[in-house]
């Protein structure tokens, strides 16, 4: 196998670099962390979020780098996936934060350009939109209050108790009631990315259909969730009371949403390397530490207890790098081939990344508060924060036994398939 990058691939992430190494303001970061966590309303929200981070990474093409260019993106014609995850992780490691307000268009947006069944005037919708208006933010809201895990997983025997959300059919417009949890990038977001239920009595995976719903639309309420780890466009509550969307406001086919969901999960990768860049930089501010700490009369590194540490962290976060780019690579594979239709997809490759990560994210804070010692609960240390991050990502999205659930069905499937 060739585990080397294209020349364009070498440039992007040379961008990245340069990008981040001249616009990371890690303290006005700090600053907008602060009244993020404060904010209790969406205006407050708004107040604060850095738009003009996001016209600078437009300007640069990142922002746009998961859409296909025939659309005005920048994407590259082949390897985008590869090429998300090495960008993801080069602005994790030079930049912090600013991976934040790339991640949702770049796996959302990138299931919208590769899913068979979102038209192609569904695409031109979004894509034109979003490449128009650089300071445009989208959200994503699928969980509820009953839980999140059926409808992901998905568990076709709860019939129409899964996904309690409902859309129906009005002249040209799709009705919406219900509530939702949780709700990534929704207090600055313009429209929301919505999962809907659009058959009463059907299993979840048959009755599942994905809008735009605009966040500014009659009847819709959004309520901040404080979260331990905050995200700059904050996550929200939502409660729909009868809005109104209309019928060009679909993504894809009408109860074939859980495919969308499919093709979100396979672009989902570049979310776990923008951490890994973050985890690289920690390991090597570590290291760097145990050179120079002094215990028992000689730096720290040289005493066996701390080597063997610092060894499995270096083991755990090469093996976690070859699983993306390996999971990155086979999915390029599926999309030059022409992707997969509902029912099909597999969902190894994610799982297993996001398992697996989620098990050695916890193992590294372990560790290196081990090497560290007292001043791992410093707030100048990258640590802590990093903490947080992994204990919210340990519980957002699938749990790690779920995804393990799935990566082990899934694992099988690949292999009779061949």
């Amino acid at each position: 196998m060739d585990f080397s990058f294209t020349e364009e691939q070498k440039q992007i992430k040379a961008l990245a670099k340069e990008f981040c190494q001249r616009e990371a303001d890690l303290k006005r970061f700090e600053e907008i962390a602060a009244k993020t966590f404060e904010a209790r309303t969406v205006e407050a929200l708004r107040a604060v979020f850095p738009y003009d981070l996001l016209e600078k990474l437009h300007q640069v093409g990142l922002r746009q780098l998961s859409i296909p260019q025939k659309y005005g993106g920048t994407a590259p014609e082949t390897d985008v996936n590869v090429t998300l995850t090495m960008a993801a992780e080069e602005v994790g490691y030079w930049g912090g934060r600013i991976v934040d307000p790339l991640m949702i268009p770049w796996l959302f947006l990138r299931g919208i350009a590769t899913n068979m069944y979102v038209t192609e005037e569904q695409r031109q919708w979004i894509f034109s939109k979003f490449i128009e208006n650089p300071r445009l933010v989208i959200a994503t809201s699928v969980g509820e209050p009953a839980g999140g895990t059926d409808i992901h997983l998905p568990y076709d025997e709860g019939g129409g108790s899964i996904l309690k959300v409902t859309a129906y059919k009005d002249g040209n417009e799709w009705v919406i009631n219900g509530d939702k949890t949780f709700c990534s990038n929704g207090g600055t977001a313009d429209f929301i990315m919505l999962a809907a239920r659009t058959d009463k009595k059907a299993p979840v995976s048959r009755a599942m259909t994905f809008f735009w719903v605009p966040t500014d639309a009659p009847g819709i309420t959004l309520t901040p969730n404080r979260m331990l780890t905050l995200e700059f466009g904050g996550n929200c509550q939502t409660h729909y009371d009868n809005v109104r969307v209309p019928e060009s406001n679909l993504i894809g086919e009408v109860n074939k949403g859980f495919s969308v969901i499919e093709s979100f999960f396979e672009a989902h990768l570049p979310g776990v390397s923008g951490s890994v860049g973050s985890m690289q930089r920690i390991y090597e501010q570590m290291r760097e530490y145990a050179k120079q700490r002094i215990g028992g009369g000689k730096p720290i590194i040289e005493h066996t207890s701390i080597a063997s540490k610092l060894g499995e962290m270096a083991v755990n976060l090469e093996a976690l790098r070859s699983l993306l780019y390996r999971g990155a690579w086979e999915i390029d594979q599926v999309e030059r081939a022409g992707g997969r239709a509902l029912g099909e997809s597999n969902w190894f490759w994610f799982t297993a990344g996001y398992a697996f990560f989620k098990q050695v994210s916890w193992r590294f804070c372990e560790l290196a508060t081990d090497i560290y010692g007292g001043m791992s609960a410093s707030v100048d240390l990258p640590l802590g924060d990093f903490l947080k991050h992994i204990f919210y990502i340990r519980a957002a999205g699938l749990t790690v036994d779920v995804e393990l659930i799935r990566a082990s069905r899934d694992y099988d499937t690949r292999y009779r398939e061949g």
